[in-house]
């Protein structure tokens, strides 16, 4: 959490340093790296009616909140109007805390009292942070939070949660993570706008659908 904080001050810097054009071009190149992030989180998944299922109740549950629609109020009144807050909150968000790389070291760090895992990721989530504040601004920061209440709440909770992230919970739940990264990428390549933050209940909905596939399976 302090490395993205740190990372989302320098970028916000640079940031500020360069030019609309050197930030346009940016968006797309950040817009590329997350539709082949994407595209690599998705393939994990081994059973494509889950991800495809969680997307659709996940985006109906966010529509009937209203996520959309909050969180770009909320982006507007902390930056002032400025930059693409929301984008650079989800895309962070996603990219912090959605994988095995995040579970993994709530895990050993809750049940172990380690956390070799957390250092190399709190690395290189600090070098990301750099890169997407210096073209989304403050919203990277906001993610902090999210790394604060998602790995937080893992290691606290490690002992309780380990039955119920089996490998294939995780994957589906990157599956899906990945799938959003998708259509935030459509979005900052200018092809389409999508409503992001209404597809963020779906990351959810894997702890459910696999088990339930499960039992349907026997």
């Amino acid at each position: 959490m302090t490395t993205v904080t740190l990372g989302t001050g320098l970028g916000v810097l640079i940031g500020a340093r360069i030019t609309e054009r050197m930030k346009t071009t940016a968006f797309m190149a950040l817009g590329l790296v997350d539709g082949l992030l994407g595209v690599q989180m998705a393939l994990k998944t081994e059973q494509l009616l889950i991800p495809m299922l969680s997307l659709l109740i996940g985006g109906l549950i966010g529509e009937a909140l209203k996520l959309e629609e909050r969180l770009n109020a909320l982006g507007q009144r902390l930056s002032g109007g400025k930059g693409q807050f929301t984008e650079g909150f989800i895309a962070t968000s996603l990219l912090f805390c959605v994988g095995a790389m995040t579970v993994l070291g709530a895990l050993e760090e809750g049940l172990k009292g380690t956390f070799k895992i957390f250092a190399l990721k709190s690395a290189l989530d600090g070098v990301a942070a750099i890169a997407f504040a210096s073209t989304f601004g403050w919203g990277v920061g906001l993610s902090a939070v999210t790394i604060l209440l998602v790995q937080g709440g893992l290691t606290l909770s490690a002992g309780l949660v380990q039955p119920f992230l089996t490998p294939q919970v995780v994957a589906e739940v990157s599956a899906t993570g990945g799938l959003i990264l998708l259509a935030l990428a459509v979005q900052l390549l200018d092809i389409k706008r999508m409503p992001i933050a209404s597809f963020l209940p779906a990351l959810l909905l894997p702890l459910f659908l696999v088990p339930l596939f499960a039992a349907f399976a026997h």
